[in-house]
């Protein structure tokens, strides 16, 4: 068989080693994620070229690095949170498999991954693994509000806000969210998959660094979902007064100002990473 490059950042030498060296786990991802071999190769390169090159591994830091840079998303403690959720095999650092798995969530999820997902990355940041109690809705709501305004007018809207989520998450009255009351609401409702603030990276950000690796057309599942909510509901949202349930929002501003994580391999930079792996 001819051989076939998968990234363009390796020596043709290092390339096939790393083919065959990935073969075995490579054909094991692929029953198991959203990726094919080809696109997981690609991302398992990525993962060596980001690690193993530059003699680190990806610890929060690396992973926030990465997250900054291909995916646009700054927020360093959801970051920080995503990376504990994915760290299975020790608590220090991603390894390859975990990588892919993550970004399989991150970018190609169906409706029930993200939703576990999503709230394994919420309980994490109230420091609840069962669930989210209403005090925690409030703190989050003040956390991320407070850039905007300190007045007695803000601190009731964060509190409007916090009976309003209840009331429409909380399904058996217990004052508390479950994983079941959320995936409950989701599934009537989308728009509540990120009610305490994004935890996914935006389309656009995700579609760009999916070209980059892959030669498939960019398919968003959630929008998929969300379609078909509609339809169910007549195309009129069960929450659809809610104006957006992301209003409480992590601060943009939370940024990691760093090197760029890939080599600069020409004048252009990366900021286009379009077609960088191949």
């Amino acid at each position: 068989m001819p051989y076939s490059p998968v990234s363009n950042w390796l020596s043709a030498t290092e390339d096939i080693r790393l083919q065959h060296r990935f073969l075995d786990v490579a054909m094991k991802l692929s029953r198991k994620t959203s990726f094919n071999k080809t696109e997981i190769q690609r991302l398992l390169q990525l993962h060596f070229i980001l690690t193993t090159k530059r003699n680190r591994v990806m610890d929060a830091a690396c992973f926030a690095e990465f997250m900054d840079t291909l995916l646009e998303y700054r927020n360093v403690d959801a970051v920080e949170k995503m990376h504990v959720v994915y760290c299975k095999e020790n608590k220090r650092y991603l390894t390859g498999q975990e990588f892919v798995e993550l970004l399989s969530v991150l970018l190609r999820g169906s409706l029930a991954a993200t939703v576990k997902f999503c709230f394994d990355v919420y309980t994490e940041m109230v420091r609840s693994p069962m669930y989210i109690k209403k005090e925690d809705v409030l703190v989050m709501a003040r956390k991320n509000n407070m850039r905007m305004s300190k007045t007695a007018y803000m601190e009731q809207y964060n509190r409007d806000y916090t009976e309003f989520v209840m009331s429409e998450m909380d399904k058996d009255r217990d004052t508390k969210i479950s994983y079941s009351d959320y995936r409950k609401t989701v599934d009537e409702d989308i728009v509540w998959l990120q009610f305490l603030g994004p935890v996914l990276p935006t389309r656009d950000a995700i579609e760009l660094f999916w070209r980059s690796f892959s030669t498939r057309p960019f398919v968003n599942k959630l929008e998929i979902v969300d379609d078909e909510i509609e339809i169910v509901n007549d195309g009129k949202p069960v929450a659809n007064d809610i104006g957006s349930a992301s209003v409480v929002s992590f601060s943009s501003d939370s940024s990691i100002e760093t090197d760029s994580v890939i080599p600069n391999e020409n004048e252009h930079g990366i900021s286009d990473t379009t077609n960088v792996l191949f």
